[in-house]
């Protein structure tokens, strides 16, 4: 009879354990699945007048092609197409320049360096340029290495 009571509760902790592990296996991947999606995200913005300094965060553990990657957060910043946050363009239209400073995760914020600097400018400076109707005025600096676009 003893023997039985102790096999119970042996059986019933083993199992106990293995749904803890199962729970902390689903927690931990669904934390992965959202670091690394790969889909960049602004996380921070400001602004003085209408040029903007952005935080992008690109939700991968390394960029492989970084012209490409600028590219693709230029064109989101067109289009206004950020999962978190989007432009306020209704007081001041669209920003006039672009300053972004890329890191590879949200917590790498302030702990690294970025990743990676983008630059988006007007090739004339308060000629009232903006990046979402004048783009043919622009310039693409990845690591102030100027980009063809």
């Amino acid at each position: 009879m003893r023997t039985k009571y102790r096999d119970f509760w042996v059986v019933r902790t083993l199992m106990v354990l293995a749904v803890l592990l199962i729970i902390v296996g689903v927690i931990v991947y669904r934390k992965e699945k959202v670091e690394y999606t790969g889909v960049p995200d602004m996380v921070s913005s400001f602004s003085s007048n209408n040029d903007y300094h952005l935080m992008i965060v690109a939700n991968s553990r390394g960029i492989s092609d970084k012209e490409d990657f600028a590219k693709n957060v230029i064109e989101m910043c067109r289009n206004n197409s950020f999962k978190s946050m989007i432009f306020s363009t209704d007081l001041k239209g669209y920003p006039g320049s672009l300053d972004i400073d890329v890191y590879l995760r949200k917590d790498d914020i302030g702990k690294t360096e970025p990743v990676l600097q983008i630059r988006f400018q007007p090739d004339e400076w308060n000629a009232g340029y903006n990046i979402r109707d004048d783009v043919e005025h622009y310039c693409l600096y990845v690591d102030d290495e100027q980009i063809i676009l």
